[in-house]
């Protein structure tokens, strides 16, 4: 299995070019790991880094990436998640399983899942909502439309983030690398910045678009 990520600094952990051509190579490989194991190995891989104190960015260079970065935010999630998204890749629905870990984590200490979905499909809409009747009141989402490529973004627990490029809408056979973004699981200050950007998009959205 090749490496996942590449920390921006030197950690003794190399990654190798991604093999992935498409966004549906990447899911796939990435659903694989997760069938092997509860902890896949990328998981432990950058819970072994942050538990040992590392705070600088990681880079995500593909969907992939993305995938097993965002994985582990989830896991380790236990007060709050706040998500500005677009609905491509299936990215959501193949992170179903760590997806429901932190809504239960949540559950637990009273926390929520917030979720802004941008330009949502028809398909991705249903699933929200069936998300809403699975997970109940710790998970909340609203639909939003945009008509310019808006930067994506997590935040969890108010100081893990991942900030994404924006990119053109992206489906099964767009390429994988497309994805691009930062992610630290140890910068507070930048992750309360975008928590207040996220409440304020949220508190704004009192119709089904955004501002342009």
């Amino acid at each position: 299995m090749p490496a996942i990520v590449e920390p921006e600094a030197s950690t003794g952990v190399e990654s190798a070019q991604s093999p992935f051509t498409k966004i549906s190579d990447a899911l796939r490989e990435y659903r694989e790991a997760c069938e092997l194991s509860d902890t896949p190995p990328f998981h432990e891989l950058v819970a072994a880094l942050i538990d040992r104190g590392y705070d600088q960015d990681f880079k995500n260079d593909s969907f992939f990436d993305a995938l097993c970065l965002t994985h582990t935010m989830l896991l380790t999630s236990l007060t709050s998640v706040k998500i500005l998204t677009g609905s491509g890749g299936n990215f959501w629905s193949a992170l179903d399983r760590p997806f429901a870990a932190a809504a239960e984590n949540l559950r637990k200490t009273g926390g929520k899942i917030q979720m802004i979905v941008i330009n949502a499909t028809p398909d991705c809409a249903k699933a929200l909502a069936s998300m809403k009747s699975r997970f109940g009141e710790v998970f909340e989402y609203v639909l939003a439309k945009s008509a310019s490529n808006i930067s994506h973004f997590i935040v969890c627990d108010s100081r893990m983030i991942r900030i994404e490029e924006p990119h053109p809408p992206i489906d099964l056979d767009s390429s994988a690398d497309v994805i691009k973004a930062k992610v630290n699981f140890r910068a507070p200050l930048i992750a309360k910045q975008q928590e207040k950007l996220f409440d304020s998009v949220w508190g704004r959205l009192q119709s089904s678009e955004l501002p342009a």
